[in-house]
């Protein structure tokens, strides 16, 4: 089989006001890592591409408007594309969408807001084109070999109490993380390793709101030491489903700290560790086929609030300034009849063996809904999530009983409300179908 594998920096030139931490106090004062967009192209009929970013996400209309320019300019179907962003807090999220506010919506004033956003956009926009252009002009005969490991580098950040809720804190229990460490290994026909691929299901937040360095947090770190082992591969980090997780680095005396980027990089070496062991494992898969792609958009239904509920939120100072500024968006959109009772949900089904799939899913989704997929089959499944584009967390059923952060940020979905409880078992069943449906 033919791949291709590119990388170029996408790390912004100016200052900006990192996103992810509405408690950060000031813009950015320089770089601790770059950040890239990494591509790998795979097969030569109907090629399936993946596009990889150390960005906290992109919204609908960047992956809508992407995905139509690189199939119009390169011949790729569009729906052989498919964007992932590692979800690092170090960094910004990118907007396409006109009007879009959300990009430090809280400290630029419009003007401001409009010109980073232009200026962000149109940098990912022109790596993106280029690392597409170079793998198709670099394809090499090669084997990609598929490894699973485990690792307990992330912990669960919803920790239950006796009530039945949750409390913001380290939770060191398997049963609510995803261990599963899935690496892929690439090499030519010489035998050298030109790019590792892995996913593990954990928040890049490491360095919390007092880190004002542009970093990639823990997926930047452990590129770093991978590269000092394969100096001639290209590192690609796919996010699983690790909405509710956060680094075991991270908790300290039954709380979490926000640690600098020299802790981060200490902290993240017990996951390198665990890939490279996960490397000298049996691969479960040697690609020996084109994969084939299939994507569905579905919908996720929500609950109705009135407009009273939205405007309370929107005006009480009581309320975080997040939620604030959520429900008064919520308001505008409202006032425009944008306000749905349903969002749009794209997955994406990647048949890599009749034994052997990923699925990929946007926005946050929690580690119980990715796990709960895999143990459907006998047979590896990667579940990866902030896939094409991100708009709230997607909490399972128990997380909506329980509450906490997770289950409450639909407010900047552009739903009426929250999700109906059996939103985890539309995911699972649809990527349950997709996958059996596949062509055999």
């Amino acid at each position: 089989m033919k791949y291709a594998v590119k990388s170029e920096k996408i790390t912004m030139p100016f200052p900006v006001w990192q996103m992810g931490f509405a408690a950060r106090t000031g813009k950015s004062i320089g770089v601790n890592d770059d950040l890239y967009v990494t591509a790998l192209l795979i097969g030569e009929e109907r090629p399936l591409l993946l596009l990889s970013y150390d960005l906290l996400y992109g919204d609908i209309a960047f992956s809508e408007k992407m995905r139509t320019e690189l199939s119009e300019r390169f011949g790729i179907d569009g729906d052989s594309i498919v964007f992932f962003y590692s979800h690092t807090h170090g960094a910004v999220g990118i907007n396409a969408a006109d009007g879009e506010i959300t990009l430090g919506s809280a400290v630029y004033n419009d003007a401001e807001r409009s010109e980073v956003n232009k200026k962000c956009l149109r940098l990912v926009r022109e790596k993106t084109i280029a690392v597409t252009e170079a793998c198709l002009g670099s394809m090499f005969n090669g084997s990609l070999s598929c490894h699973r490991g485990q690792s307990r580098f992330g912990v669960s950040r919803r920790h239950p109490t006796p009530e039945g809720g949750v409390l913001w804190k380290p939770y060191d229990c398997d049963k609510a993380r995803d261990t599963d460490l899935e690496v892929m290994q690439l090499r030519d026909e010489g035998g050298a390793v030109r790019a590792i691929v892995w996913s593990y299901a954990c928040h890049p937040t490491s360095c919390g709101s007092s880190n004002l360095m542009i970093t990639a947090d823990y997926p930047g770190a452990v590129r770093e030491m991978l590269k000092h082992d394969f100096p001639d591969a290209e590192i690609i980090f796919l996010q699983g489903c690790g909405a509710d997780i956060k680094p075991r680095s991270s908790g300290r005396d039954g709380v979490f700290v926000s640690l600098d980027t020299d802790e981060m990089y200490q902290g993240s070496k017990p996951l390198y560790k665990d890939i490279l062991t996960t490397l000298g494992s049996e691969p479960h898969h040697v690609l020996r086929e084109n994969p084939s792609i299939k994507a569905d958009e579905i919908r996720l239904h929500s609950e109705y609030y009135p407009r009273s509920w939205w405007e309370k939120t929107a005006n009480d100072e009581k309320e975080p300034q997040y939620r604030r500024i959520s429900a008064a968006a919520a308001l505008k959109k409202m006032d425009r009849g944008e306000l749905k009772p349903y969002m749009p949900f794209r997955m994406t089904c990647i048949r890599f063996a009749p034994d052997f799939f990923m699925i990929t899913l946007p926005c946050e989704v929690l580690s119980a809904i990715g796990k709960r997929i895999k143990s459907l089959f006998p047979f590896p499944v990667i579940t990866c999530a902030y896939a094409d584009y991100s708009l709230c967390y997607i909490p399972d059923r128990k997380a909506l009983l329980q509450g906490g952060y997770e289950a409450e940020t639909f407010l900047d979905s552009g739903m009426t409300g929250p999700f109906v409880p059996e939103t985890d078992d539309i995911i699972v069943g649809h990527a349950a179908a997709m996958i059996q449906n596949s062509e055999t």
